[in-house]
């Protein structure tokens, strides 16, 4: 299991990443993008994923990897528990 420290290092990790306050949550950009945002009291992170591999990872194990479940799901926002 991954935990929420961790998952903030190995986002800052990336090269070019910085991270960022994006309403109210630490949020994690490279290149001007956004590509993750941590979610710490549901201990849980959102990642941009494409639509393909938000379904191939979501197939693993549905209860720790998921769309988002608005209309951001639909566009590849994906959590991870």
């Amino acid at each position: 299991m991954v935990t929420i420290t961790m998952a903030r290092q190995l986002a800052l990790a990336l090269p070019g990443t910085e991270v960022y306050n994006h309403f109210g949550k630490p949020a994690f950009r490279a290149n001007g993008r956004t590509f993750a945002t941590l979610w710490e009291p549901e201990q849980r992170m959102m990642v941009k994923l494409s639509v393909i591999d938000q379904s191939v990872f979501s197939a693993f194990n549905p209860s720790v990897i998921y769309p988002v479940p608005n209309k951001w799901g639909l566009q590849g926002c994906t959590f991870l528990s």
